[in-house]
């Protein structure tokens, strides 16, 4: 180790000590390790760390929340109803916008750096005594914050765990919890690489949360998605509950400070006024209800409507600014792209759309440009900080063969500089792509310091 990077360590705080202990585990969120992560994906390393932490994960019913796209934004909301009902709620969603933290939350806050050192620090004996950090045996960096959340929920007596899926579903680190209630939203390719290339095998790993005589959410699939949650529901002796079918809701109005809409569900009326835009939301806002319903009956209509006028989620068609109108989205696949342009289309019609755009190197580039384009003028490619950011480069060539002038800028920072000096009254910059794009936005915008990871950023790692 250098003499400068010995420094840099001595100065770090005990939570930065923390992340950097974390981040010696095996992490395939951050990292390319190749061949080795499908090799790697399965439960029998999770089961033996929960097992060695006395079960952590039973300390209180759970809503599992799996899916391609929304499944954050339902686990949110279902935590922001729970908590208006009066009850603990602890929430466990991934990836993280600005720090580590905000993945493990007690009612909607996200742990303290005390906290989360506590936390890592209590179970990180069982997860060395596994084996090596970094090897197949110990336990992956993803598979030690499910377990820490787990840990954490359990010392904090929370009511319920809302927890959201990290990949997949069926081998997925959360899957060691008993799901009382699981939640399937919307499903489409994306992590072909590990799920498997067709919509059928991508719902087989999906449904695989779906547990003995639990109650099951699913929100509108096509036929072959379907007729797979249908089948394991049946095999599990599950109550299905599917939105459009058992649940159904109808659109009042929309404006860029909110939307209204009603829920109908058995015998039950909601006025709902919900923060998040899009009409994917009303989708997911209705998924959260379905849940909340099945997993406490009685909760009342004034904690549906109030925990949804106050959901939060951002990054997810959030306007940032009005001068000019700044748009925040993470979509980064094909069928949340084709969303944001649809949210595009309605909310500012006939906007020219400058693209503020950087992506992961694991994603369908060419089609998510093709699901945007229509609605762009220009494009300045970007790269995150994240190891796996796309090529700028490749970006700009997609982009500029379906016709969109393109150009790279460097940095997220440099980016919207960029974008910024240039853009005219009469546009529109959205920001996309990726979360970990428009959390650096939102680092930029309100001038957050970021969250670094030394030791992961001298390759030590």
């Amino acid at each position: 180790m250098s003499e400068k990077l010995e420094m840099e360590v001595e100065n770090q705080s005990k939570y930065e000590v923390t992340l950097n202990r974390l981040l010696t585990l095996a992490d395939f969120e951050r990292n390319n390790l190749g061949r080795r992560k499908k090799s790697f994906i399965g439960l029998s390393r999770m089961i033996e760390l929960v097992q060695r932490l006395d079960n952590p994960q039973n300390c209180a019913p759970v809503v599992h929340v799996a899916g391609t796209k929304g499944k954050g934004s339902v686990a949110s909301m279902v935590s922001s109803i729970l908590q208006k009902e009066g009850l603990k709620v602890g929430l466990f969603t991934s990836p993280h916008l600005l720090t580590f933290r905000e993945r493990i939350r007690i009612n909607g806050t996200p742990l303290n750096e005390e906290t989360f050192v506590e936390a890592l620090e209590s179970i990180w004996p069982e997860v060395i005594g596994m084996g090596i950090p970094g090897s197949d045996e110990c336990p992956s960096t993803f598979e030690c914050l499910t377990a820490m959340a787990f840990h954490a929920f359990k010392k904090e007596k929370v009511d319920v765990q809302v927890i959201e899926v990290g990949l997949g579903g069926r081998l997925d680190s959360t899957n060691v919890a008993e799901g009382n209630v699981s939640v399937i939203t919307s499903l489409s390719l994306d992590h072909v690489n590990v799920l498997g290339g067709t919509i059928e095998a991508i719902a087989q790993e999906k449904s695989g949360i779906i547990k003995q005589n639990s109650i099951v959410v699913s929100a509108p699939q096509v036929k072959e998605a379907y007729g797979v949650i249908e089948e394991t529901c049946f095999r599990q002796n599950a109550q299905l509950i599917s939105l459009g079918k058992d649940i159904y809701w109808e659109s009042e109005h929309s404006d860029l400070k909110s939307q209204s809409f009603n829920v109908k569900f058995e015998n039950k009326k909601f006025h709902v006024e919900l923060p998040l835009l899009g009409a994917h939301q009303q989708e997911n806002a209705v998924a959260a209800i379905a849940a909340v319903l099945s997993l406490v009956p009685t909760i009342s209509s004034k904690s549906i409507e109030f925990g949804l006028a106050e959901a939060n989620w951002e990054g997810r068609f959030q306007v940032i600014s009005e001068k000019p109108y700044v748009v925040l989205d993470g979509a980064h696949n094909e069928y949340s792209m084709a969303c944001l342009y649809q949210a595009i289309v309605n909310y500012f019609p006939g906007k020219k759309t400058k693209l503020v755009f950087g992506c992961s190197t694991d994603k369908d580039l060419i089609a998510m440009a093709k699901a945007i384009a229509p609605v762009t003028s220009e494009v300045i490619s970007c790269s995150s900080r994240h190891p796996k950011s796309a090529n700028q480069q490749i970006i700009c060539e997609i982009f500029n063969s379906l016709g969109i002038p393109s150009k790279s800028s460097g940095s997220v920072q440099q980016a919207l500089k960029q974008v910024l000096a240039e853009v005219s009254s009469d546009e529109l910059i959205v920001v996309t792509g990726s979360l970990f794009v428009v959390g650096e936005s939102i680092e930029f915008w309100r001038n957050i310091s970021p969250e670094l990871y030394p030791l992961l950023r001298t390759g030590l790692h």
